[in-house]
């Protein structure tokens, strides 16, 4: 078997290789459930000159090839929002694809790490693509289900894969399916009771999100976004100029019908924003292109 080489990614043509890896290992696999993104919005995540996100976050993109074969992809990620958020070192490797290879494996993870130690840092965490605020994890059950939109989906083989270099668990992350759409499905009674008692005692009110005065509802969105998430695990705080390039682009995805805030004496306390589950469609896609068919 011809040896691993590892490539940094260093111009146009590495960037296009390096966007199409999950194609060429997923998308011809009869039990895949992986469903192909929007190459520009691969590339608009990736971009570091144009997406806010790396005005604090600097990072390195690595192939895998077994001779002119990519095998894999890796990011590693300097993400300083976070170093000085958690007052920690830890790096981070995001946008992480192999095929079922271990060498391939432990050479895309030693040269991100290798990358990070460079910079001071002492320890990796991941897969983040590319912070917690973005997909990340690994998915270790339910591989027989579609993804939903926003979510991730790997193969079975990548836990034992990461487990065998070294990697180890840190955090639980839990996807909930509620079959709202069926006729005998109801949230519990003491739903309806709890939000009545609040709505009571809190002086709480709702109104729908102004998507026409998009400007103003992103900075009540932000704020609230940063204030509720503040205390969870491995959270780091968005930048306006971050927040509002996301925003951006999901704006067009949310339903109004399911985009609602929640004040309290007047004040943002809450926000709820619904998205349908467009995996439907970029699956239909199938090639990640909007044009000229897509």
């Amino acid at each position: 078997m011809t040896d691993v080489t590892l490539r940094p990614v260093e111009t146009a043509r590495d960037l296009r290789r390096f966007i199409d890896v999950p194609w060429q290992l997923h998308g011809a696999a009869p039990a895949s459930q992986w469903v192909p993104p929007l190459r520009l919005a691969v590339r608009d995540l990736l971009d570091a000159r144009k997406n806010p996100f790396w005005r604090r976050a600097e990072r390195q993109l690595f192939l895998a090839c077994r001779g002119d074969r990519v095998v894999g992809r890796i990011a590693a990620i300097d993400n300083r929002a976070h170093t000085r958020f958690h007052g920690d070192r830890t790096g981070f490797f995001g946008f992480f694809e192999v095929a079922d290879d271990g060498e391939a494996t432990a050479a895309l993870l030693d040269a991100a790490a290798g990358w990070l130690r460079a910079r001071g840092l002492h320890a990796m965490r991941g897969p983040v693509s590319p912070s917690t605020n973005y997909e990340c994890g690994v998915l270790v059950h339910g591989f027989e289900r579609p993804p939903m939109f926003l979510t991730t989906w790997n193969p079975p083989y990548y836990d034992a894969l990461l487990a065998a270099c070294g990697m180890r668990g840190v955090k639980d992350l839990l996807a909930w399916r509620l079959p709202v759409g069926a006729r005998d499905w109801a949230l519990p009674a003491r739903y309806a009771e709890h939000a009545a008692q609040a709505a009571a005692e809190a002086r709480l009110t709702f109104r729908d999100v102004n998507l026409r005065d998009f400007a103003r509802e992103l900075t009540v969105l932000w704020e609230v976004y940063n204030a509720a998430w503040e205390p969870n695990w491995g959270f780091v705080p968005m930048s306006h100029a971050e927040f509002a390039h996301l925003a951006r682009e999901l704006k067009p995805l949310v339903d109004p019908r399911f985009a609602f805030a929640a004040e309290v004496d007047g004040r943002p306390a809450g926000f709820a924003l619904g998205v349908l589950d467009y995996n439907v469609l970029l699956k239909r896609i199938g090639n990640g292109r909007l044009f000229p068919t897509g």
